[in-house]
């Protein structure tokens, strides 16, 4: 199952506030997953404090929009961004990893959605690459 924007959802519960919707619908889409053995796939947005970094190193657990909401009931969080100055790749961590080890540090793809291209690029960072943190 894919959710393109889980800040869409909603809640029938009156009162509630942003995070806490939030949270509500992730334990209602991990429960579903659970129940009827989906992966769930879910795309989400950064803060605002990932945006002030132009977006070109892929947001920490911290920076993803109602964070806590909804890092705690998932089972996988992989957090990426674009690389400058190239359309077609893109940067990723896996900032939490259920049961396993987080990658923490970050790792390439090749990234044309069009074409039905996506598979890791063993891009090696030079001393010229700006956006690379090293």
């Amino acid at each position: 199952m894919f959710v393109d924007g889980l800040h869409l959802l909603g809640s029938d519960t009156p009162g509630l506030q942003g995070w806490e919707v939030l949270k509500e619908g992730t334990m209602i889409l991990k429960s579903l997953a659970q129940q009827e053995k989906l992966v769930v796939v879910a795309a989400h947005q950064a803060d605002r404090s990932a945006a002030r970094n132009d977006a070109t190193n892929p947001p920490g657990q911290s920076q993803v929009g109602y964070a806590y909401a909804i890092i705690q009931n998932s089972s996988r969080v992989i957090s990426i961004a674009h690389v400058k100055d190239d359309e077609f790749s893109r940067k990723y961590k896996v900032i939490k990893q259920r049961g396993g080890q987080p990658i923490t540090d970050v790792r390439y793809l090749k990234f044309d959605v069009d074409r039905g291209i996506i598979f890791e690029n063993k891009y090696v960072p030079t001393l010229d690459d700006e956006d690379t943190e090293f």
